[in-house]
């Protein structure tokens, strides 16, 4: 199983706060928007229809999979701040995954430099 976390970044212009709020409201949108996600994976890989990635892309909307995770620090410390994604299983639907995750961090690094604010991203 492979993993994607990320997580807000280092900024001197805005507080840690500022930067959680703003990739929680982007991820939400996005999560409310998964044809975006798919879009931006056919566009960039390819390697299926856009069909197909729509098909995977749904399970961001109402996600009650490990597909998006949210830890918003409340039970942690507050460094304790992160997105998780997860892709699972066996091919074509592994590969169909991890093409979506990729994309879903390329579309949040995307919009978050927009605005000017900084996040990790790690795969695990």
């Amino acid at each position: 199983m492979v993993g994607y976390y990320i997580r807000p970044g280092y900024s001197y212009e805005h507080d840690q706060k500022e930067i959680w709020k703003e990739l929680l409201a982007i991820t939400k949108y996005l999560c409310d928007s998964p044809y975006l996600i798919a879009e931006e994976a056919c566009n960039r890989r390819g390697r299926f229809s856009l069909d197909e990635y729509n098909e995977y892309a749904k399970s961001y909307k109402n996600c009650t999979d490990l597909t998006i995770k949210i830890t918003d620090g409340t039970d942690f410390d507050k460094k304790d701040q992160f997105i998780q994604q997860y892709a699972s299983g066996g091919n074509p639907g592994r590969s169909i995954k991890e093409d979506l995750r990729r994309a879903f961090c390329l579309l949040v690094l995307r919009n978050m430099n927009e605005i000017g604010m900084n996040i990790n991203i790690s795969v695990s």
